[in-house]
């Protein structure tokens, strides 16, 4: 229905009706899933040196290796100790929405330094397999 101002308002039902179809759509045809990376520096000198660009390369590299698509990319300039970043933000966000089936990612402090182990669960409820290219190498006390 449209308002006197011209405006158009629609019920929530609606919205609700439609989104559920949209979602329905997404889970019953697998091949709309995609794989993400993920890439961040801690700094904007970082990004200046090319880190940023060096992640985006290789993680781009192993989805089109593995998964023969381009890869959904989200990036961040900021702290792993900060979980306020657009980037990640929307990769939840579309993950949340099952859009994304993996997720690449070059070491597990890029995604986040103290809440990783949440942000691994948020993923593994969003039926997202989380990729991590390079582990820690076992380092003594």
């Amino acid at each position: 229905m449209r308002t006197p101002g011209g405006h158009r308002r629609i019920p929530l039902s609606e919205v609700n009706r439609l989104l559920g179809k949209l979602h329905r759509k997404l889970l019953e045809d697998p091949s709309r899933k995609r794989c993400a990376v993920y890439a961040r520096v801690s700094g904007h000198h970082q990004k200046t040196n090319g880190d940023l660009v060096r992640q985006l390369k290789v993680l781009t590299q192993e989805c089109r290796k593995h998964y023969r698509t381009s890869p959904l990319v989200f990036t961040d300039i900021g702290s792993g100790l900060n979980m306020r970043r657009g980037g990640l933000e929307k990769l939840l966000t579309l993950a949340k929405r099952a859009t994304i089936s993996t997720l690449i990612i070059t070491h597990k402090d890029r995604i986040a330094r103290f809440s990783l182990k949440l942000i691994e669960r948020l993923l593994e409820d969003y039926d997202v397999r989380l990729e991590v290219l390079y582990q820690p190498e076992q380092q003594s006390p």
